[in-house]
C-alpha cells in the first residue's frame, strides 16, 4: 500500500520571486478569445525567460467571516483543465483559498478545487455558471471571463 499524498484539486500558492508582468492583452485562439499574459523571470544563470499563461479564472475576498481555520479567505470560478484522459473538455469549477503559513514561516495560499455540483464537461471558453458546490457557500463572485480588465 502506497502513502503517496493524493493531490488532486489541491495546490499551494507561494509569494512570486524574480517575476515581472511584462505585458497582457487578448489573444483569438481558434476563434475564442483569451485573456494572456507574458510574465519574465530569470533563472540562476541569468538568462531572462518568458514564459506566456492564459487566464482560467479568478479570485475575490471570501464574503463571509472567518468560522475557523478551515473557512477560506478567497473564493472564485475556475474554468479546470480536461481531466486525464480527455482532450476536449473542461470542467467548471469553484476554487477556495485559505491563508497559511509553511513550517519555514513562508506565507502561502492553499488551494482547493471543487466541481460544481450539476458539473457536465463545458466547451473549452464556455461562460461559468454561478452554481455554489457547497450548500452554506455563497454563490461564487462573477466570473473572471465577463471581466475587461485583469
Amino acid at each position: 500500500m502506497s502513502n503517496q499524498y493524493d493531490n488532486t484539486n489541491n495546490g499551494a500558492l507561494f509569494p512570486a520571486k524574480n517575476l515581472t508582468l511584462h505585458s497582457q492583452g487578448p489573444i483569438n485562439v481558434n476563434g475564442s478569445d483569451g485573456k494572456f499574459v507574458v510574465i519574465q523571470s530569470q533563472d540562476s544563470k541569468g538568462n531572462v525567460h518568458m514564459d506566456l499563461y492564459q487566464q482560467v479564472g479568478s479570485l475575490k475576498p471570501y464574503p463571509e467571516e472567518k468560522k475557523g481555520e478551515k473557512s477560506p479567505d478567497l473564493i472564485g470560478d475556475v474554468l479546470a483543465l480536461p481531466k486525464a484522459g480527455e482532450r476536449d473538455s473542461a470542467f467548471d469549477m469553484t476554487v477556495f483559498g485559505r491563508d497559511k503559513v509553511s513550517k519555514n514561516g513562508q506565507p502561502f495560499i492553499s488551494v482547493n478545487l471543487v466541481e460544481k455540483k450539476s458539473n457536465a464537461p463545458v466547451a473549452n471558453n464556455q461562460a461559468m455558471q454561478n452554481e455554489s458546490p457547497l450548500p452554506d457557500a455563497p454563490a461564487p463572485l462573477s466570473s473572471a471571463f465577463g471581466s475587461k480588465t485583469f
